[in-house]
């Protein structure tokens, strides 16, 4: 799904605009009168004249009233817009003794024999021109130079030239490179008279560089170029602007090419009257704030383009809404996408414009395809399908069933009807001479044969698709085949042929190929070392290959999901570093590598548009994208790089990375990326604590176990039988069906019956499944039956439970802030306003907040926004200064937008009911907040789950909150009923507030439920800790802890009182015991 973007359409309006020119009119009379730039006067007066019929009257008035006897030869064409009138321009040419006025007419005349008739006339008058030569050479359309103009100072000549060349034989490229180094020369020399000469030469300046298609060179004149007022607000100066609007796209300063917008081209549109350009305009600066991040802006661009549909032309109405459609999408009003998307639709039906139906065809079957509604994404492939066919085009024919063959075999799971389509769309083009398209679908067809294991077949088909690019000099097409034949040839055994194939690679020019095809290139030359014994050789690929990888994933954020999807490739890569590692007998670097894939897209989440569009200005937003574009680019280079170039290479991507940081905000990727020798891991750990470290690379699983004494990996495959083993428990447990025996069978695959007897504390650094299912409800022994929940034994009894993102969260510092509340508590029970009409009360969630805010009084300052009460805004204090905050609520994960997974709260008197978005907290929104807190639970359904993404885990408010700074979680995997819910988080708390640590007063909870309420794993085993394992409530302030010393307080005081009056001869009687007693109980 793109963004629409309409770069240029210039055109002549077909009917006159108005606007208000008297002042520049006013302005460029009285220099003329005054002798100064009287050809760009003149020229910018026939300008306005011609395209301002209105102010013709208010012309001749103002000439009259500064008694201006030449203003009536303005008569240039009154009758005929845009058309010049050539003998009243040559009559005022001859009236000045203009020559430029002369050149401008040659300049616009289509006739040679016109063209010299005017010439002579002129000359016959005025015999000694400064550019007579010049003139003769346009009228006899002789080749011009950049020589015959004037270089040593300004003349109006070349502005002429510049943007009039199309009489004019010049000598391209070297004229306009001659002509802008002159321009230049003149800028430094400061070779123009007035302000108006100086708009003039920057114009054409920017006019030679824009021929040239050098818009680098154009940055630097910005500032000059933005504010060219004393230029006519015309059509031309409306169109120079637009030009300067996109050679600002495409160098990347999209900050500056919205100003441009802003402060000129929307103006001068709105001024000439031209309603088409500006629609087109208006849609592009929608498309240029979506691409920055700006989605809130865009939406109101696009909406308000929308509101009046009259002058808005079938093309861009359509593309209006379809670009409104994505940024609904990237707001999270999924509705509305697909409400907007169908009438994007139904627009281009009515228009009968095919390739925008086929477009959104395409788009509503990717959506549908990516949030697994099977049914309507084969609604939509097949309707392109037909549209294809309905205009007969092959090419589009086949480009559908490519795309249908890729369903099939990735959603479907169909690699048989994946080869019949690709097999259709083969047949169609065997005439066809789209070489392209056609080695397209024998790749596919490859990578299927490939995937079965059919690899003779995936070789020759390979080898096909490189014969069909070499014949159209498709390098790209080309490489990225040899690195699949090399792969191929690789997995049959034959290592010298796939060498000698990645030489083939390594002979092209690499600048071509993706990022991702050149690390898969260098990961297979370094599989070929390691398979020949070349150890060395191998590592000093993989280690090179790995850091820029590492790199580039905490830069680069995929623009619809906003987070960093890990290639393929990528996973080979590590998988491979890995097992080297392991081999060497190097767990301390190995368990780093597996570990920073876990992270790898936490840098990545904070730089989504959705959080750096609301921290960072236009020009931050900007330059943060170009350091990206120029990052990847560098880095490519980098893989490819002799010593000697690597050096200075290395050099620019460490200072562009500096600045990303710094404009982000955010930690230097060396100290993300900073090996932990496993003696300093070791060294957190306490007596009887384990770490379990879990992490999944295809289909392998690695599991690494650590304690103070011993350090031991292992590696089990993952196959299809697994996924389906871990779907159906977990199915189970989310549903109360639970089914202890399939539990078991993952705690026996997992080998956790291995787990050392003497831990009674585990920590799980968890990938994959192990996010979702909680180890702590697995039985560690069969159980008699799949349902017998009260007699089976669990893991969670014999050891507390906690989980952690990282291995570096063991390191992370504690909290030093000073909190006004030690808790905050927010419950809402009643779900009537909420935007969501399908969210069920929840009656127990205030009582809830209640009773815990009354239970923690004893230890802290406490406070509880229940009902209307609890709003973004109290959510937003209680992250800020509160020691634990705690909701009891809704929540919702989005699947298809995990930034978007929503905590629904109360919308409050000051949001506006009506917004669908009003009451609630959007995962990404949690970034921009000051999270510090010590605890922080969400007692509400499915808070910790969300969708599963290598190299970030569960993406939802789990890793939002934990990332934007919480101590540490409780969250529920699943959705438990409200009673129970409740019930749990009070002896939840009930444990914190007797000071027992954090995974301890959890692990109670279950247990009490366990023994005392419901077995049922399903009811006790959603909620996990995930963070900072410490007390909230310091052991020496406790309630019995208080009372106690407060008993030993007054014991020592009694005997101190009896003691002292014994030595005084006091006898000590009952009352005065009685006394002490007393002043014991006010005392507690």
């Amino acid at each position: 799904m793109y963004i629409c973007l309409v770069l240029l359409l210039f055109f002549q309006a077909d009917s006159l605009p108005s606007g208000e020119p008297e002042r520049q009119i006013y302005d460029y009379v009285q220099q003329i009168e005054n002798g100064d730039s009287v050809s760009e006067s003149l020229w910018s007066l026939s300008q306005i004249y011609l395209e301002n019929r209105d102010y013709r009257q208010t012309f001749y008035e103002i000439g009259h009233s500064q008694d201006v006897e030449w203003i009536d030869l303005f008569d240039l064409h009154p009758s005929d817009q845009f058309r010049l009138n050539p003998a009243a321009l040559h009559e005022l040419a001859l009236y000045f003794g203009d020559e430029h006025l002369l050149l401008y007419l040659l300049l616009q005349v289509e006739s040679d024999e016109n063209r010299r008739t005017y010439f002579e006339e002129f000359y016959s008058a005025t015999p000694n021109g400064r550019l007579k030569d010049l003139n003769r050479r346009i009228a006899e359309r002789t080749e011009v130079h950049a020589e015959d103009l004037l270089q040593d100072r300004w003349d109006f000549s070349t502005f002429l030239i510049l943007f009039y060349p199309n009489n004019v034989d010049i000598e391209g490229a070297q004229f306009y490179k001659e002509a802008a180094r002159g321009l230049e020369e003149m800028i430094r020399q400061h070779a123009v008279a007035n302000p108006l000469q100086s708009n003039f030469l920057y114009a054409s300046l920017f006019e030679a560089f824009n021929q040239l298609g050098n818009y680098g060179s154009i940055i630097p004149y910005y500032q000059q170029l933005i504010d060219l007022g004393h230029l006519p607000d015309v059509f031309w100066k409306r169109n120079l602007y637009w030009h300067l609007d996109v050679a600002l796209y495409r160098t990347g300063y999209i900050d500056r090419s919205l100003e441009v917008q802003r402060k000129q081209t929307i103006r001068l549109s709105r001024m000439t009257g031209d309603e088409s350009s500006l629609n087109t305009i208006l849609t592009n600066h929608g498309g240029y704030l979506y691409t920055i991040g700006r989605y809130g802006e865009a939406k109101e661009v696009f909406t308000s383009l929308l509101a009046d549909t009259t002058d808005l032309s079938p093309t861009i109405h359509s593309r209006v809404l379809n670009n409104l459609s994505l940024v609904h999408y990237k707001l999270g009003e999924t509705d509305r996408y697909l409400e907007t998307q169908i009438k994007s639709l139904n627009l281009a039906v009515e228009s009968g414009d095919y390739s925008d139906q086929l477009n959104i065809y395409r788009n509503l079957h990717i959506y549908h395809r990516n949030n697994q509604n099977r049914d309507l994404a084969a609604t939509y492939i097949e309707k392109a399908q037909n549209i294809a066919k309905k205009i007969e085009n092959k090419n589009e024919l086949a480009s559908v069933l490519i795309s249908k063959a890729d369903y099939y075999d990735r959603f479907l799971n169909d690699i048989d009807g994946a080869f019949a389509l690709l097999s259709d769309a083969q047949l169609l083009l065997e005439d066809s001479d789209n070489d392209r398209l056609r080695a397209r679908i024998l790749s596919e067809k490859a990578t299927l044969h490939k995937k079965r294991g059919e690899y003779i077949e995936s070789r020759d088909l390979f080898s096909k698709v490189i014969s069909i690019s070499s014949k159209n000099d498709n390098n790209r097409g080309i490489l990225q085949a040899l690195v699949h034949l090399a792969e191929v040839e690789l997995m049959m055994g034959k290592s010298e042929a796939a060498q000698k194939t990645i030489n083939t690679f390594n002979s092209y020019d690499l600048s071509v190929v993706d990022f991702h095809v050149l690390v898969n290139a260098r990961r297979i030359e370094a599989e070929i070392a390691w398979t020949e014994g070349r150890i060395q050789d191998a590592e000093a690929l993989i280690a090179g290959m790995y850091q820029q990888v590492m790199e580039r994933g905490r830069n680069t954020a995929n623009r619809e999901a906003g987070y960093w999807h890990v290639e393929e490739s990528y996973l080979h890569l590590v998988r491979l570093y890995a097992e080297l590692l392991e081999e060497q007998n190097r767990p301390d670097e190995m368990v780093n590598v597996l570990d920073q894939l876990k992270t790898i897209n936490d840098a990545a989440l904070v730089k989504n548009p959705l959080v750096t569009s609301g921290l960072l200005s236009e020009e931050e937003l900007t330059e943060n994208l170009r350091i990206t574009q120029e990052l990847d680019n560098l880095r490519k280079r980098l893989m490819v790089a002799d010593e000697k170039e690597k050096l200075s290479l290395q050099s620019k991507i460490s200072a562009l990375t500096a600045r990303k940081n710094q404009l982000l905000q955010q930690k230097p990727s060396s100290e993300l990326l900073r090996t932990l020798p496993l003696s300093d891991i070791q060294s957190r750990l306490r007596k009887g604590e384990g770490i379990l470290h879990i992490t999944r690379i295809q289909d392998n699983l690695y599991m690494v176990l650590i304690d103070r004494h011993e350090i031991t990996t292992k590696k089990l495959l993952f196959t299809e039988s697994e996924e389906v083993l871990f779907e159906e428990a977990l199915d189970g447990l989310a549903t109360g069906a639970t089914d202890l025996e399939a539990l078991h069978k993952v705690y026996s695959w997992l080998e956790l019956d291995k787990l050392p007897e003497q831990w009674s504390s585990l920590i799980v650094v968890p990938d994959s499944y192990l996010y979702q299912l909680p180890v702590g409800v697995l039985p560690v022994s069969p159980p008699s039956s799949p349902l017998s929940y009260g007699s089976a034994e669990y893991l969670v009894e014999q050891m507390d439970i906690r989980y952690l993102n990282s291995l570096k969260d063991l390191f992370r510092p504690e909290s030093e802030q000073n909190y006004t509340f030690d808790f905050t508590g927010i419950g809402v029970s009643d779900f009537d306003h909420a935007a969501d009409k399908q969210l069920l009360s929840l009656p127990n969630a205030s009582q809830e907040v209640h009773t815990i805010a009354e239970r923690l009084n004893s230890v802290g300052k406490t406070r509880a926004f229940l009902n209307s009460e609890a709003t973004p805004h109290a959510f937003r204090s209680g992250v800020s200064d509160s020691r634990i905050l705690h909701v009891a609520s809704h929540s919702k994960i989005s699947e298809d937008n995990p930034l978007f997974s929503t905590i629904y709260l109360h919308p409050g008197m000051n949001e506006e009911s009506g917004d669908s978005l009003s009451g609630q907290i959007f995962a990404y929104q949690l970034f921009n907040m000051d999270l510090d807190n010590e605890l922080i639970m969400l007692n509400s359904c499915e808070s910790a789950s969300g969708e599963y993404v290598q190299g970030a885990g569960i993406m939802g408010i789990s890793r939002t909150l934990r990332y934007a700074g919480a101590q540490s979680l409780v969250l529920n995997l699943w959705q438990v009923e409200d009673q129970l819910a409740s019930d749990f988080a009070i002896d939840f708390y009930e444990g914190l507030s007797e000071g027992k640590t954090k995974p301890a007063a959890l692990r109670e909870a279950k247990m009490d439920f366990l023994k005392n309420k419901n077995a049922n794993p399903h009811y006790w085993g959603a909620y996990m800790l995930n963070g900072n394992p410490q007390p909230v409530v310091d052991n020496l302030f406790t309630p019995p802890v208080l009372a106690f010393i407060v008993l030993l307080m007054g014991g020592l005081v009694f005997m101190g009182v009896w003691l002292l009056r014994r030595n005084e001869g006091i006898d000590i009687s009952f009352p005065v015991l009685l006394r002490s007693v007393r002043s014991l109980k006010e005392f507690k």
